[in-house]
């Protein structure tokens, strides 16, 4: 939860002092780690992160920057420009969560469940040296070709009905029943469980890194003003 809002006029930074927030810890130095791998991506998700703010000054309704990012994150795995950090290396790969190390799971206290519960493996490759040996871009992609086929992939080539967008996935995506099972072994608030295991009602589903029973992009519903208003905004700029 937010203790304190202010914001610093000198460097024009707004600063939000919080407790209790366990996992927005990890996922920006998951973050900057994937920055450090590819620069184009830092740069990308900037340039996308001010067309959301623009586009939409409202920030109580537009998708929120964390879910832009993880967008650009996933469709940049997909077309092998970034590899997947939290299953980076053979000793990982194919593992449960209760096969992880326990080193890398954190509690929290859940405000809806009232207890300190065991949410999340929060493992990811951190150290660049060994990133670097065992995974290289095979074909550099220009940073204008990625941003086009961003709003091209999320214009006519996804929906959340059958694709859920997954950083964690070995190609940025999963499909909506793999997602169903992350859900089911991950979340355990029977209420969030039921409502992320119905049908979709988002037009983009988004798996949080480490908190796995949240969508950060639950801010815009399927057949809504506000997804006209996106995909509109989208097609405009690929014009």
């Amino acid at each position: 939860m937010v203790l304190l809002k202010a914001f610093d006029k000198k460097n024009q930074v707004n600063i939000d002092l919080c407790i209790n927030k366990v996992f927005e810890v990890y996922n920006s130095k998951l973050m900057q780690t994937y920055c450090k791998i590819n620069p184009d991506f830092q740069k990308l998700a900037l340039l996308l992160k001010n067309w959301n703010k623009k586009r939409f000054p409202n920030n109580q309704t537009r998708l929120n920057s964390f879910s832009i990012v993880l967008m650009l994150l996933s469709y940049m795995q997909s077309k092998g420009q970034l590899p997947n950090l939290q299953n980076f290396g053979d000793e990982r790969k194919g593992l449960t969560d209760k096969e992880r190390p326990t080193n890398y799971k954190v509690q929290r206290i859940c405000a809806k469940i009232g207890k300190y519960t065991e949410i999340s493996d929060c493992f990811f490759e951190s150290d660049l040296e060994k990133i670097h040996s065992h995974w290289k871009i095979k074909q550099k992609i220009p940073a204008s070709e990625i941003l086009i086929g961003f709003f091209s992939k999320y214009l006519f080539d996804y929906s959340s009905e059958t694709d859920v967008i997954d950083i964690s996935a070995d190609e940025g995506f999963k499909s909506f029943q793999a997602a169903k099972k992350v859900v089911e072994n991950c979340c355990h608030s029977e209420k969030c469980k039921q409502a992320l295991l119905r049908d979709p009602k988002w037009t983009f589903y988004i798996l949080d890194p480490f908190d796995r029973g949240y969508n950060p992009a639950k801010a815009i519903e399927r057949d809504s003003e506000l997804e006209v208003q996106y995909f509109t905004e989208m097609a405009e700029t690929l014009i």
